[in-house]
């Protein structure tokens, strides 16, 4: 059985870590956003785009539903992705 004071230790190096993670938030979401499929894409202007509603994310290019064209919106690539990689 353990110690107290090691369980002390170990609670303190979780609160430390927990601390640091909290501290670099930023980056955090930022490689959340890189390695999901689910995340937030700007809207191209149309002038730019060849379609009416077309997405810039980390994933690059999406075309959306045209009836729900906001600036900002959050996309789901998986099925995409499945679909483009079918194709080769």
């Amino acid at each position: 059985m353990m110690s107290a004071s090691a369980y002390y230790l170990y609670g303190a190096k979780l609160c430390r870590f927990t601390a640091n993670v909290i501290d670099h938030w930023p980056a955090v979401l930022l490689l959340v956003c890189i390695l999901s499929p689910i995340s937030p894409h700007i809207r191209i202007p149309q002038g730019i785009s060849h379609r009416p509603c077309e997405y810039i994310g980390t994933r690059g290019i999406v075309s959306n539903n045209p009836k729900t064209c906001g600036f900002i919106e959050i996309i789901d690539t998986r099925e995409r992705a499945r679909r483009w990689s079918l194709q080769w």
